[in-house]
């Protein structure tokens, strides 16, 4: 392989993992940061589910600088984020502090980490059959999670949102920030999961204990706090309804 086919095929793997963190929407979400029409990435996102020939892909550096920027990072460290991805190497965990002496300290034990991107607003993109957090948002920031509290979930499509309300107290209380495995759909009884409730027309993140009826064939949301109500849904509504698994909380010790 030629080196600028080296080169697009790195750029094409980064492209497809952050895709693939963001969800559906992604394609408008680029094209509207640019300002290009949805039709300019045709063959990339074709690539991405039929795995065309490379060749093929329509990609030119300029592009290829544009899209970078619209994720949110420079060319050079977008196409080494794509060779790393190929090589299996694990995500490079970048460590801020206030000093080099800190700096020191911190960085090798970055691998040991994973930050997970935090969506702050709760807002959610509805869709026919499925729920997702809104393609145009983009993360505040990272939450910096330690790796075996993961466990089996560390490469899974994690996603980070803090608690705007108390019905969850005192097990999440207001303003914890929860993690929630979007790869982790399945229903489990009893188990705490993050869902998609509709108010005045806005589709909201709640979390919520899951429980089935058999009768009803349906499932009731559950909170902690007993002031707040169950709420009915439909079986059919289930995978609408999921967003995911809630896996891990962190809480202000202030709190």
């Amino acid at each position: 392989m030629n080196k600028s086919l080296k080169i697009k095929q790195e750029f094409l793997e980064a492209l497809r993992e952050r895709n693939k963190e963001y969800g559906r929407g992604f394609q408008t979400f680029i094209a509207t940061d640019i300002g290009k029409t949805k039709g300019a990435f045709t063959s990339i996102f074709k690539y991405f589910k039929n795995e065309i020939e490379l060749e093929k892909v329509k990609l030119s550096f300029d592009l290829q600088v544009e899209i970078a920027e619209a994720c949110g990072t420079d060319y050079i460290a977008f196409i080494q984020k794509g060779r790393d991805l190929i090589e299996g190497k694990p995500t490079p965990l970048i460590v801020q502090t206030n000093s080099d002496e800190e700096k020191d300290l911190l960085t090798p034990k970055a691998p040991d980490y994973r930050g997970v991107p935090l969506m702050e607003s709760g807002k959610l993109a509805a869709w026919s059959n499925e729920s997702s957090f809104d393609e145009y948002e983009r993360p505040s920031c990272e939450v910096i999670v330690y790796l075996p509290e993961l466990g089996h979930r560390a490469n899974h499509n994690l996603v980070a949102a803090r608690v705007g309300g108390d019905s969850m107290e005192p097990i999440i209380p207001k303003d914890a920030i929860i993690i929630i495995d979007k790869d982790d759909r399945e229903f489990v009884d009893d188990k705490i999961f993050a869902v998609a409730i509709e108010d005045a027309g806005v589709q909201n993140l709640a979390v919520k204990y899951v429980r089935k009826f058999e009768v009803a064939k349906g499932f009731s949301l559950w909170s902690e706090n007993r002031q707040y109500q169950p709420r009915l849904v439909t079986e059919s509504d289930w995978l609408r309804l999921c967003v995911g698994r809630v896996i891990w909380m962190w809480r202000s010790f202030n709190g």
